[in-house]
C-alpha cells in the first residue's frame, strides 16, 4: 500500500488523508500506520489528531470506531478528544485489544 503513495511532494499526513478520501470503508489504524512505516505509536496518533483538526476546519469529519476487547467484547468509550489505544481491558484484564478504525464521513 505504501508503494502507491511514494510521492515526495506529499507529506505523510497528506498521503493518509488522500487514502481516507479514496476509500469508502473504515481503515484499521494499526495496519494503516504500519504501512506508512511509523517508528513510534505516539507519532501515529499525533498525525491522526492533526488530520482530524484539518478536516474540522474544512467542515468534514473523521469517524473513529473505538477499540474493543477481543476476549470479552468490551467497547472502550473515548475519555476526551485524544485518540488512545488501551493496553488491557478494564473488565476482564485481557491484553488482546483491537486498535481503533477510522473513516472519513462523506
Amino acid at each position: 500500500m505504501a508503494d502507491e503513495y511514494e510521492n515526495v511532494s506529499e507529506t505523510r499526513r497528506q498521503r493518509i488523508l488522500r487514502l481516507l478520501e479514496e476509500t469508502s470503508t473504515s481503515l484499521d489504524l494499526k495496519t494503516l500506520l504500519k504501512d506508512f512505516e511509523y517508528g513510534h505509536k505516539k507519532h501515529r496518533l499525533d498525525d491522526i489528531e492533526r488530520i482530524t483538526g484539518t478536516l474540522q476546519r474544512e467542515g468534514r469529519e473523521l469517524l473513529v470506531i473505538p477499540p474493543s476487547c477481543v476476549a470479552c467484547g468490551f467497547v472502550f468509550s473515548p475519555r476526551d478528544k485524544r485518540l488512545q489505544i488501551p493496553s488491557k481491558c478494564p473488565k476482564c484484564h485481557a491484553e488482546r485489544i483491537t486498535w481503533p478504525s477510522i473513516k472519513l464521513r462523506q
